[in-house]
């Protein structure tokens, strides 16, 4: 069964990745539903404080595997930032330059 958590949320943060929050949640959600009896077993068999510990696991794993998510989508609003005041700077400049030529 930590086999088949590890892939399902691997493949949730790569949904997550591609296409958003909303495809990556029904992947959960359609895991849980599809091996419900599976789960409901691995789950009684866990003292709560290992519920705890496995929930935790679950969600450390889910914030590294998308760490790099978050890096890239900094590093590609960095630059967007950066072209956008780039393409201000050019509107400024061209403007100001209108001015100038027209004294």
């Amino acid at each position: 069964m930590e086999e088949m958590m590890d892939k399902a949320v691997k493949n949730a943060c790569e949904l997550f990745k591609k296409s958003g929050a909303k495809d990556a949640m029904e992947s959960i959600q359609q895991f849980f539903t599809k091996n419900a009896k599976a789960i409901k077993e691995y789950y009684d068999k866990m003292s709560l404080d290992d519920m705890k510990t496995h929930i935790q696991k679950r969600m450390s794993q889910m914030a590294t595997l998308l760490k790099d998510v978050e890096a890239k989508r900094a590093t590609e609003l960095a630059g967007f930032l950066k072209q956008f005041e780039e393409f201000l700077q050019k509107e400024y400049k061209a403007r100001a330059d209108k001015a100038v030529a027209a004294k």
